[in-house]
């Protein structure tokens, strides 16, 4: 309800014509149904909303549906507290600035690259990477991976975090410091190495050093990190 300023639950439909405390205690419980249900459109908004949830990104949007699909007549199967927080970190990392200079929308593979808010579009490729995280295991010294479920959209002036360059680094722990940041320059896109440690360009292969930087391009890998937990960037574009 505070992400999009309804309830969820809150729709249409009646479930009794007895009197409306009847139909309000039905509609919250017994036969309590998501406005935004994937295959049960009785309750829909009419208009439908100019924001759905899908909006919100993939990560809050699976959340929702987990929570108010899945699990509302199931509270064991129901989003944790710590989904929730997971949820909302990893979806910070989706918001780009809108072209109107004054709103941020979330963007992400399967979108459309327009604010909401202003109806205004992007019109330039947008860079994305995906997170993988590294996966040692004993006795190889081969470096593998595995999707980390996680991602960030790319703008001018985007910092890199110790949480964006290791998996077993958390935003509520680590220090603010930049490990890296992006930077459109001269119509080429850049990652700038702002951390102490190198980091590892899987195909070259070469070490980005402090202070250097590497052009994006479809399908650039960066080690992000050679500690425990480093992820690999996979970077890629999402065009208008």
């Amino acid at each position: 309800e505070s992400l999009l300023l309804r309830h969820p639950l809150m729709g249409p439909k009646v479930r009794s014509t007895r009197s409306p405390e009847e139909d309000d205690l039905l509609s919250m419980g017994a036969q309590a149904l998501y406005v935004e249900h994937p295959n049960d459109p009785s309750n829909r908004l009419k208009p439908a909303p100019e924001i759905p949830a899908s909006r919100l990104g993939p990560y809050l949007e699976k959340l929702f549906i987990k929570t108010f699909v899945v699990g509302l007549h199931a509270p064991h199967l129901r989003a944790s507290a710590s989904e929730w927080e997971k949820g909302l970190q990893k979806t910070l990392d989706l918001v780009h600035p809108s072209p109107d200079g004054h709103n941020w929308f979330i963007v992400a593979q399967g979108l459309p690259l327009e604010c909401p808010f202003s109806k205004r579009k992007l019109t330039a490729p947008v860079p994305v990477a995906t997170f993988l995280r590294h996966i040692k295991r004993p006795g190889s010294d081969t470096l593998d991976f595995k999707d980390d479920e996680h991602a960030l959209t790319v703008w001018n002036g985007q910092y890199l975090y110790p949480w964006h360059a290791r998996s077993n680094v958390s935003p509520l722990d680590a220090k603010r410091d930049t490990v890296g940041y992006f930077t459109f320059h001269q119509n080429k896109w850049y990652l700038v190495n702002q951390s102490n440690a190198d980091m590892l360009l899987v195909d070259q292969p070469d070490y980005l050093r402090h202070g250097h930087a590497v052009e994006l391009t479809p399908g650039l890998r960066v080690l992000l990190s050679l500690e425990d937990g480093g992820r690999l960037a996979v970077f890629d574009f999402l065009t208008p």
